[in-house]
C-alpha cells in the first residue's frame, strides 16, 4: 500500500470525501482521542496566545526594552522616512558615532529633512514600519519616533502566527498539545528572536513572513480554515519573505519547486483553476528572485566578496599565492585581515573598489572552493561554529539610557538559546546532526506515518532554504556570521519543533501508523 497524503481524503470543497470513511494522512496521525467543547478550546487558544503576548510585551515594551543595536543596516529601511537618531548629531559618520552603532539600542528617533547616502535596498520590511509611521504622526506628543512601535508591529505578527498555528495543534491529546504550545513560547519567546523585534534589520521581516507562512501552510494541507484564503495568504507571505533581503531570494527558487510538487493539494483545493493557480504562483516567486537578484547593488556584492577574501582567504603565509589563483592583484595581500567596512579597508580607494568590483566576483570564489574543497569545509565548519552562538556577540540589547555598560546583552528569557549553545559547542559532530537531525526524523516519519506528502516536502524545503543560508553565510560573506544565520538557526528550531509534533502523534497510539497486513 502506497503512502496517501491528506488531500485524498478531502473533495474540492475541502471537506472529507463520503467514500472516505477514515481520515488519512496527518489527520489520521493525529485522530483526536478525547473531543472538547469549542469553548474549553478557545480558552486554551486565548491563555497559549496570552502569555506568548506577555513574554514580547514584557521584553519589548517595558522598560529596560529588549532590541538589538543598529550596525549600520538600518537605514535600508529608516531612510525611506527620513529617520535619524535623535541623540546624535551627525548619526551617519559611522567612525565618529561610536555608540550610535553596535554598543547601544538607539531607542528614539527623530524625522529630518537631510536625504540619507544609504543605497537603495529594496525589502518588506518596509511594509511594516509604514504603518508605524502614520500611527507616531497621530500618538507622538514631541514628534519623535519610538522604536518600540516597530517593535509591536513585529509582535503581533508573531502571535498571528501562533493564533493561526493552534487550531492545527488540536488533534493532539490535551497534555501532549499543551506540551507542544511550552516548547513554541519556550522557542518563540527566547531573547535570540525577540531582542530583533526593536529593530529595522530586514531578518527580521524574513523571519516573521517566513512563520507566517509556515502557519498558513499547515493550514492548507490540514484542510483547516478555508483554503483559498489559505493559499492566498501562503503565497502573500512567501513572496513578502522573498523580498525581505537579497541573501534570502534564492529561496523563491525552492518554494517554486515546492509550489510544483505539491500540485495534488492544490488541484484538490482549486479544482479547474489548478493550472492557472500552480503557473501562476511558481511565476511569482521566480520574479521575485529575479528581481532581487538584478537590484542587488555592485557595491553590496563586493563587501561580501571582499570580507571573504581577506579576511578568511588571504592571510601573510599565502596571500599572495590565493590573489594570483584567483587572477587578482597579489598586491592586494597587505590587506590581509581587513574588512570591507574597517577604516583601513581597500575599498575606502574609489579606485581599487573600482577594480575589485569588476575583477572579484563570487563566481570566482566558487571556483576556488571547487578546487580546494578542505578550504569550503572548513569554512562550513567554521560557520556552523558561529552560528551555535546563536546570538552575534558585539551587539548590544539596551539603550545608553538605562545606564547600563556598552554591549551589554539581554539574560531574559535566554533559557532556550543558552542550552542550545552549551549543547552545539561540544564538538563539529554535534552541530553536524543538530543540521541534519530534524530533516531525517520528518522523513522517516512521512513513510512510517503515512504523513501527508504535502508537509513532507513543506519540511525538505525548509531544510534546503537553511541549508543554503548557512552555505552562503558560511563562503560568500563571513562577516557578522552568527546574525547572518538568524534565519537559518530559526529554520532547524522549526523542524525540530515540527520533529517533536510528529514523535508525540505517532507515539499516542502504536498502532495508528502500522500499515495494514499484507499490503
Amino acid at each position: 500500500m502506497e503512502n496517501t497524503p491528506i488531500e485524498d481524503s478531502f473533495d474540492k470543497s475541502g471537506k472529507a470525501d463520503g467514500a472516505c470513511k477514515e481520515p488519512r494522512g496527518l489527520r489520521r496521525v493525529l485522530e483526536k482521542a478525547h473531543p472538547r467543547g469549542s469553548l474549553g478550546r478557545e480558552r486554551e487558544r486565548a491563555v497559549f496566545v496570552g502569555v506568548a503576548a506577555f513574554i514580547l510585551f514584557y521584553q519589548l515594551i517595558i522598560p529596560p526594552i529588549v532590541g538589538m543595536a543598529d550596525n549600520g543596516d538600518f537605514e535600508y529601511v529608516t531612510k525611506h522616512f527620513q529617520l535619524r537618531p535623535s541623540d546624535h548629531a551627525d548619526p551617519d559618520d559611522f567612525f565618529a558615532n561610536p555608540d550610535r552603532f553596535f554598543r547601544y539600542v538607539v531607542q528614539t528617533w527623530r524625522f529630518t529633512a537631510k536625504p540619507s547616502t544609504a543605497q537603495f535596498m529594496p525589502t518588506s520590511e518596509i511594509l511594516l514600519a509604514a504603518p508605524t509611521i502614520l500611527v507616531n504622526h497621530l500618538l507622538s506628543k514631541d514628534g519623535t519616533y519610538d522604536i518600540r512601535l516597530i517593535g509591536g508591529t513585529h509582535a503581533l505578527l508573531l502571535l498571528a502566527a501562533l493564533y493561526s498555528l493552534w487550531p492545527c495543534l488540536l488533534a493532539l491529546p490535551g497534555a501532549r498539545r499543551r506540551l507542544v504550545c511550552a516548547i513554541l513560547l519556550l522557542v518563540a519567546g527566547d531573547v535570540m528572536y525577540v531582542s530583533y523585534f526593536n529593530s529595522f534589520y530586514t531578518d527580521t521581516a524574513a523571519l516573521l513572513f517566513f512563520v507566517l507562512s509556515v502557519a498558513f501552510f499547515v493550514r492548507f494541507m490540514q484542510a483547516t480554515g478555508n483554503p483559498t484564503t489559505n493559499g492566498v495568504l501562503i503565497l502573500a507571505f512567501l513572496l513578502l519573505f522573498i523580498v525581505a533581503k537579497a541573501q534570502h531570494s534564492f529561496s523563491g527558487i525552492i518554494l517554486a519547486t515546492l509550489v510544483l510538487l505539491c500540485r495534488g493539494q492544490i488541484a484538490a483545493r482549486f479544482g479547474n483553476l489548478r493550472r492557472v493557480v500552480i503557473a501562476g504562483v511558481a511565476i511569482a516567486m521566480l520574479g521575485a528572485t529575479l528581481g532581487m537578484l538584478l537590484w542587488i547593488p555592485a557595491k553590496y556584492k563586493s563587501y561580501a566578496v571582499y570580507n571573504v577574501l581577506f579576511g578568511r582567504l588571504v592571510d601573510s603565509g599565502n596571500g599572495r599565492d590565493v590573489l594570483s589563483e584567483l587572477g587578482l592583484d597579489p598586491a592586494w595581500a597587505s590587506l590581509a585581515g581587513t574588512n570591507a567596512f574597517s577604516a583601513n579597508s581597500g575599498l575606502q580607494s574609489p579606485e581599487f573598489a573600482a577594480a575589485f568590483a569588476t575583477r572579484a566576483t563570487h563566481m570566482k570564489l566558487l571556483g576556488y572552493y571547487v578546487a580546494h574543497p578542505s578550504v569550503a569545509w572548513e569554512m562550513f565548519s567554521e560557520g556552523l561554529a558561529q552560528m551555535a552562538r546563536q546570538r552575534p556577540a558585539g551587539f548590544a540589547n539596551f539603550a545608553k539610557t538605562e545606564g547600563r555598560a556598552p554591549l551589554q546583552q539581554a539574560r531574559s528569557f535566554s533559557s532556550y538559546s543558552s542550552l542550545k549553545v552549551k549543547l552545539l559547542s561540544m564538538h563539529t559532530s554535534i552541530r553536524i546532526l543538530h543540521l541534519v537531525v530534524p530533516i531525517a526524523c520528518l522523513m522517516v516519519g512521512w513513510v512510517a506515518s503515512r504523513l501527508s506528502t504535502g508537509l513532507a516536502y513543506g519540511a525538505a524545503c525548509t531544510w534546503l532554504i537553511a541549508f543554503g543560508e548557512i552555505l552562503l553565510g558560511s563562503l560568500a560573506d563571513v562577516e557578522e556570521t552568527t546574525r547572518h544565520l538568524f534565519l537559518a538557526n530559526a529554520m532547524l528550531d522549526i523542524l525540530w519543533i515540527a520533529a517533536v509534533i510528529l514523535l508525540l502523534a505517532v507515539l499516542r497510539r502504536p498502532g495508528v501508523t502500522r500499515r495494514a497486513e499484507g499490503a
